[in-house]
């Protein structure tokens, strides 16, 4: 089993969320950052796979994602995002001092490892980038641009979603039940599925199945007007005797 411990830091008035995976004979330590719209929990296999080469792992949540604090998907400035990583460069060479420290991305992770080096002066042993996220796979619509630089002055928080097809993450349909089961995971997009996928309880955690299943439900009685007379409603204990014949009184 790995050694697995968690930690938390704080900057910009967030905190964040991090955790590493301790290898038996730490030769260097991989610092880890996630994709968009995921979080550091995804990777847990691919710290597996590292620890049984004698590589610690240390990786953390982003801005808005995962466990860290902070409205989803929003974050304060790009130059902000850098200096979490910087951050946790520092935690990992406090957790293993004296070792290489190699920084690994993944999709909107591989962009910000890279400005990272490029814009950081840093001492870390190399950059490791998967399907960086360097520029987008499809023109967006002009009026979408306009829309979100007029939102990004008058409302910079406000977030829009992605648009990302699940489907399109893998092609292991397990992987893709996964992701969309994910209740750490967040995304806006019109094509998936209420109630995500599977029979989970997790899996009903998006749309309106989510509220299905977290909901208490009960019948509830509602009068149409004042002039409703009460019994019509339960409990009738005592509400009957007015029902009642009064008893026939013989006059002699």
């Amino acid at each position: 089993m790995m050694a697995h411990k968690e930690f938390n830091f704080s900057i910009y008035k967030t905190t964040f969320y991090g955790q590493y995976w301790e290898a038996k004979n730490t030769k260097a330590v991989v610092v880890l950052a996630h994709g968009m719209g995921e979080h550091s929990g995804r990777y847990k296999h691919v710290a597996k796979k590292l620890n049984e080469h004698d590589f610690s792992v240390v990786a953390f949540d982003h801005f808005g994602h995962g466990k860290t604090t902070g409205k989803r998907g929003h974050n304060p400035s790009f130059e902000a995002v850098l200096e979490s990583i910087a951050v946790t460069v520092e935690k990992a060479r406090a957790f293993f001092p004296n070792t290489p420290v190699f920084l690994y991305g993944h999709s909107m992770g591989g962009n910000t490892v890279i400005n990272y080096a490029l814009k950081k002066t840093t001492h870390i042993q190399g950059i490791i980038a998967t399907s960086p996220f360097l520029k987008l796979a499809f023109e967006p619509p002009k009026i979408k641009l306009a829309i979100g630089k007029v939102l990004q002055k008058i409302a910079p928080s406000i977030t829009m979603g992605n648009e990302i097809n699940p489907n399109d993450i893998s092609r292991e349909k397990t992987e893709v039940k996964k992701y969309i089961n994910d209740p750490l995971i967040h995304f806006g997009n019109h094509r998936l599925p209420f109630g995500g996928v599977g029979a989970s309880g997790i899996g009903a955690y998006h749309g309106k199945h989510g509220f299905d299943t977290f909901s208490h439900h009960k019948s509830v009685s509602k009068r149409g007007t004042w002039l409703d007379p009460p019994i019509r409603y339960a409990p009738y204990n005592g509400k009957l005797n007015l029902l009642k014949k009064p008893p026939l009184t013989v006059m002699t």
